[in-house]
């Protein structure tokens, strides 16, 4: 009986001892799970403090592409801008240069005119002194000049001087173009280069304003040298200029060379200025001489620059 109550207390005790070590287990459970509960908190409000950072960053991200679209949009406005400054500027330039060259050919108009005038003096006082002579001396004079004719036709054959086409001096005008193109390369410019229709061009006006009896930067019916590039000989130019010159002669011998005409346009600052012009880029020549009544050889020169 004894041994039955020890064993059953021994139990008991056993059973005390299990319950506690199951009530400090379940205690030991609680505080972690409360651990685990609070650092679970503790995440989850840095979750939600990180979203708030990221929405807010969002958010300046937005404003500061908003800045930048406003800043190229502003960009592009100031781009515009200066395209259209620049392309108003560019025909600014053109005008000017539009102007300078309308300015350079007339002031080459009145030079002409000045000296037209200055021959047309010359003509009168020569006219005046014919008129007092008898009609024998005027007969015989025109016998002379008949006879001067044909020696100075012999003169210029043995000189070289070399006539080709009718009336035209085609060295001269050759020597015309080199002259003037020496001159640009002194200069660092571009050459001209010889142009067939300008040829043409340049000569048509030499012999009309032989044939015509004038000296003037303008058409025999009024219009403007330029209509010469637009009807007669039609050509697409975007800016052309003229020099203009004449010499008169008693012998072929002493006609006037290339480099002559060349150094009477040298000395002038308006005809000085066609040659050197660095927009010019095409060039012509023609020089047509004639042999009046009274024997004396009358040679105009005429040179035509255009831009193509």
């Amino acid at each position: 009986m004894k041994k039955f109550l020890s064993l059953i207390l021994a139990a008991m005790m056993m059973l005390c001892s299990c319950s506690c070590g199951k009530e400090d287990e379940l205690a030991q459970l609680q505080l972690n799970e409360s651990a685990l509960e609070s650092e679970n908190n503790n995440l989850t409000d840095a979750l939600i403090e990180a979203k708030i950072t990221i929405l807010q960053q969002s958010d300046e991200l937005d404003e500061a592409n908003a800045v930048i679209e406003k800043q190229t949009a502003e960009l592009d406005e100031a781009n515009a801008v200066i395209e259209k400054q620049t392309a108003q500027l560019e025909q600014s330039e053109q005008k000017i240069a539009e102007l300078t060259l309308a300015l350079s050919n007339a002031e080459q108009i009145i030079t002409e005119k000045n000296n037209k005038i200055a021959q047309l003096e010359q003509s009168n006082a020569k006219n005046t002194a014919n008129s007092n002579r008898t009609q024998t001396s005027n007969s015989s004079k025109q016998q002379a000049s008949s006879s001067n004719t044909t020696s100075n036709n012999s003169d210029a054959q043995s000189s070289g001087m070399k006539l080709t086409g009718k009336h035209f001096l085609s060295d001269v005008e050759q020597d015309i173009v080199d002259e003037i193109n020496k001159l640009r390369r002194s200069k660092g410019l571009n050459k001209l280069i010889y142009n067939e229709n300008l040829e043409k061009a340049a000569r048509i006006r030499s012999k009309e304003m032989y044939v015509n009896g004038y000296f003037e930067h303008e058409r025999p019916n009024g219009d403007s040298w330029e209509t010469i590039l637009t009807e007669d000989v039609p050509m697409n130019v975007s800016g052309c200029g003229e020099n203009l010159a004449f010499a008169k002669s008693d012998s072929m011998v002493r006609h006037q060379t290339g480099e002559e005409w060349f150094e009477q346009w040298e000395s002038s600052p308006s005809h000085y200025e066609n040659m050197v012009r660095p927009q010019f880029t095409h060039i012509g020549v023609g020089v047509y001489y004639a042999v009046d009544e009274d024997g004396e050889y009358h040679s105009y020169a005429t040179t035509v620059f255009a831009i193509l």
